[in-house]
């Protein structure tokens, strides 16, 4: 490809290429308070690696314990490009910590098959697929190694050490 064609290729398309993504305009990051009133998880994709916690309410015992072994062990969350989500049946939904509506929080549940009354936890990848499930918050070590395993990560692990190398 020439050096003309690219630039003449369009911001997004160069970045493709590249193999960096833009963040999608559905939401600006600046405007990151509030209600989501446009919720989609496209907006995660290339982006973010979005963990969702799906549970019957806030006051579920299973999802509690979750939380407190998340929130007790310091997520990695943006060393790893970790957005959590927090789906539940009753009551209000967050995504990154601004509410969701619920319907979406029912979308997010037909979309990835939970069922109602379960704790599951799901690793989703920066390509919008679903990378790992779980009933229980597996140790965070495997969750990270798990990221680390994927080829996304491995070229964002590169791209550091060639930024910073010893």
């Amino acid at each position: 490809m020439s050096l003309r064609t690219l630039i003449l290729l369009s911001p997004f398309v160069l970045a493709v290429i590249l193999g960096r993504a833009v963040r999608l305009p559905e939401e600006p990051r600046a405007q990151d308070t509030g209600p989501m009133y446009n919720f989609s998880m496209k907006r995660y994709q290339w982006n973010e690696r979005p963990l969702l916690v799906f549970a019957p309410s806030r006051d579920d015992q299973a999802y509690c314990e979750t939380m407190i072994i998340w929130n007790r062990n310091g997520p990695k969350l943006d060393e790893y490009d970790l957005v959590l989500l927090e789906v539940f049946e009753d009551g209000v939904s967050r995504a990154d910590g601004r509410e969701i509506p619920q319907e979406s929080a029912t979308h997010l549940r037909e979309r990835f098959q939970v069922e109602d009354g379960d704790l599951t936890i799901l690793l989703v990848g920066k390509d919008g697929s679903e990378k790992g499930r779980w009933n229980q918050l597996p140790p965070l070590q495997d969750i990270y190694d798990l990221i680390d395993t994927m080829p996304m990560r491995q070229r964002e692990i590169r791209s550091q050490q060639d930024a910073h190398p010893e």
